[in-house]
């Protein structure tokens, strides 16, 4: 059998694998996300962004709006018209799934309420393990480039079941869970590029592009590829950057048409980075015992192992371990760096792909150039990386399985309000299915 037809039977394999797993994973609750399929129905049935049709009773569907205001934090009011607060890519993504819900009768509107919970959650479980599974093979893919098919798909199931595609992505539908995808492509296109093939340089800013559209934090992964695109693809670099500022047209005009501004409160809100943040946020995000990246995650440990062994590898290699220690780095200086209600280090979700990329590079690095190392050291550090994965995996299995581990962001206190709860290792959330004993 070819090497291309078995890895594409592979690629199905692993998406058909993780999306049931994902699927069938009970722990969901949906925060950030409500409304996002509401408004990719509305899209898709009636050509409109503004969603007034669903907000005359929103009382019926939402008990906690704010007093005064009648609406959640997810909407806002502006020139008369409701829109959703959020950037509108996952909505916009996913109107396909939101088209194949409603033809098998799953709907997120209610002819009496307007919104129907249940039935945005139902899509959303199902669009959340299909686009967090193809984002695993997609990995797998790009891991393909410089692996063969067995360690290739090693990569892809590590960052499939290690990190946080499976305790977050894979949940709901996060404007993480398209963010993970869209540059899991772009890391793909990179990557056959390094192959040797056409970087088609009009595909990845359209991908960044969207990138920015879905999650705005994903912007430090766009600087970083579009620096790489200006200083290894030169040539490529203007239909690059024309395509970017067409997308970018794209973006303010209709932030200015639903705001009135050209840019949201929401993407300003991103501008919110301070120093004074750093003392608490570089433990907090590193090691904090409910939301620490090495704490949840032990095995990307192993990336940037194989990323230091091999730091002048290649260039994609710096590339990827620059853009992980960017969005590391700048996420301590974030005033939220704990991502409010969340499991584990969720804001940090966004770098898996990065990650599973350092993890390939070094990876084949270290097989092209062995160095001479004991046997015993060998067996040691296989053994260590085997812990790391294992501890991983169990991590995120708590938040993919216990909802008790999702209701500590609220009891006994609001964690946004009560910070010094996430340095409470007696009351760590990974500890809460074992605690509750639910």
């Amino acid at each position: 059998m070819k090497r291309g037809r078995m890895s594409r039977i592979l690629a199905a394999a692993l998406f058909c694998i993780c999306s049931a797993v994902y699927f069938f994973s009970p722990a969901r609750a949906v925060m950030d996300s409500h409304y996002s399929m509401l408004l990719g129905e509305n899209l898709w049935r009636h050509h409109s962004f503004a969603l007034d049709r669903y907000f005359v009773h929103p009382d019926r569907h939402w008990s906690h709006a704010p007093t005064g205001t009648n609406l959640p934090y997810h909407v806002y009011r502006h020139a008369g018209h409701i829109f959703y607060t959020y950037p509108p890519g996952s909505s916009v993504l996913s109107i396909p799934i939101v088209m194949a819900a409603n033809a098998a009768g799953i709907t997120a509107t209610h002819p009496r309420n307007g919104y129907d919970r249940d039935g945005e959650l139902n899509i959303e479980r199902i669009g959340a393990a299909l686009v967090a599974a193809l984002t695993v093979a997609v990995i797998f893919l790009a891991s393909l480039q410089f692996l063969d098919e067995r360690r290739a798909a090693a990569v892809a199931l590590a960052a499939a079941f290690a990190t946080g595609l499976w305790s977050t992505a894979s949940r709901v539908l996060w404007s993480h869970t398209w963010g993970c995808c869209l540059l899991a492509v772009a890391i793909l296109v990179l990557a056959r590029a390094a192959n040797g093939a056409r970087l088609r340089p009009v595909l990845l800013a359209s991908l960044v592009g969207l990138m920015y559209l879905t999650r705005p934090a994903t912007s430090f992964s766009v600087i970083a590829i579009t620096l790489f695109v200006a200083l290894r693809h030169r040539r490529d670099f203007l239909p690059y950057a024309l395509t970017g500022a067409v997308w970018l047209a794209i973006f303010l005009v209709f932030t200015f048409a639903t705001t009135g501004h050209l840019l949201s409160p929401y993407y300003k809100g991103g501008a919110r980075f301070t120093l004074q943040f750093i003392r608490e946020g570089v433990p907090g995000i590193l090691v904090s015992p409910s939301r620490g990246l090495f704490v949840y995650s032990p095995a990307t440990l192993i990336a940037f192992w194989f990323a230091w062994r091999n730091r002048s590898a290649t260039p994609l290699l710096q590339l990827a371990t620059g853009a992980v220690l960017l969005n590391i780095v700048v996420m301590f200086a974030w005033p939220m760096w704990w991502g409010g209600f969340g499991y584990g280090a969720r804001l940090l979700t966004d770098i898996v792909p990065w990650l599973a990329l350092m993890a390939a590079l070094g990876w084949s690095a270290a097989i092209e150039t062995p160095r001479q190392n004991k046997p015993a050291t060998a067996m040691a550090a296989r053994a260590a990386a085997v812990l790391l994965l294992a501890v991983s995996v169990a991590m995120q299995a708590v938040g993919a399985f216990s909802m008790a581990a999702w209701r500590w962001n609220i009891f006994p206190n609001n964690i946004d309000e009560h910070q010094e709860r996430l340095w409470d290792w007696r009351n760590a959330q990974f500890l809460q299915p074992f605690v509750s004993g639910k």
